[in-house]
């Protein structure tokens, strides 16, 4: 089952589905993305304040 995220900085609470993925261009920082979601996290933004959230999946 799926958790809801909730933002810390607005409180917004919903499906994972409105938290998209944080969009990167700069290469150096899209490669250490990369090397956080090979660990289990991620970085999403808030679908109300666009805030930034980093994000733990849960296994």
């Amino acid at each position: 089952m799926i958790e809801d995220i909730k933002c810390p900085f607005c409180g917004y609470t919903d499906e994972e589905c409105y938290f998209p993925d944080l969009y990167i261009e700069d290469k150096k920082q899209h490669k250490l993305l990369q090397e956080l979601q090979k660990l289990g996290y991620n970085l999403v933004t808030c679908g109300m304040c666009g805030e930034v959230i980093i994000t733990k999946e849960n296994h």
